[in-house]
């Protein structure tokens, strides 16, 4: 029987989950990483600041298809576009706490993201 803790899933839940707790606890971090387009001018920064999307891009992806892999996760849809949605999810969720002033519990709403996350992801 698989560990639940290494499952694809529980990796996801695990990353959104750490990522909300960071920003929670430090809202001027979201701030930074969610504002590219401060960096546009600055290749040099632009540049380190695409490596580390990319990276994480590739991380998710890389989740994604040993999900697919593993028959625990949707098929149907290629890995980097269901990264995209994923990933995507989690910018706009922080972007409307951060922009809302943190009006919500950005881990609350994120627990109740990432369990509809596993349910679009969910085989």
């Amino acid at each position: 029987m698989e560990n639940q803790d290494n499952s694809p899933v529980a990796k996801l839940e695990n990353l959104f989950t750490q990522h909300f707790e960071q920003f929670a606890a430090n809202p001027a971090m979201a701030a930074v990483i969610f504002s590219e387009e401060i960096f546009q001018n600055e290749k040099q920064l632009a540049d380190h600041v695409f490596t580390i999307m990319q990276g994480t891009l590739d991380h998710v992806a890389g989740i994604i298809d040993e999900g697919q892999k593993r028959g625990q996760m949707r098929d149907d849809v290629p890995p980097d576009q269901l990264t995209m949605l994923v990933i995507g999810a989690l910018r706009l969720l922080v972007t409307r706490w951060r922009l809302s002033r943190h009006a919500f519990d950005l881990q609350e709403q994120g627990a109740q993201l990432c369990k509809t996350v596993e349910q679009i992801l969910r085989k």
